[in-house]
């Protein structure tokens, strides 16, 4: 579903094909030589850049309802942790 208004961003290697297949939508292809982990931080960077230009505040997303945080057992394993949780606790 891409198009002129689209920014598609590529992770890792994509074949030759693909990329020219998103190119033929119009919509803007970012695929680079960069590490997948590097162009993940990039583009988080630019996610954040988005939402403070539209005047959002990225840190409270819009219409999220619950969040599971994940904390440790007394065993070190990860143990699910929810808001309603957290605000019980304070």
């Amino acid at each position: 579903m891409a198009d002129e208004r689209s920014l598609i961003w590529v992770f890792g290697p994509a074949p030759t094909d693909l990329l020219a297949d998103i190119a033929a939508t119009g919509a803007t292809v970012v695929a680079d030589d960069l590490h997948p982990l590097a162009q993940l931080v990039r583009a988080q960077r630019f996610a954040v850049a988005m939402a403070v230009a539209k005047g959002l505040d990225p840190d409270v997303p819009r219409r999220l309802t619950r969040s599971v945080i994940l904390q440790p057992n007394r065993d070190h394993t990860p143990s699910p942790v929810t808001t309603a949780d957290l605000i019980g606790s304070i």
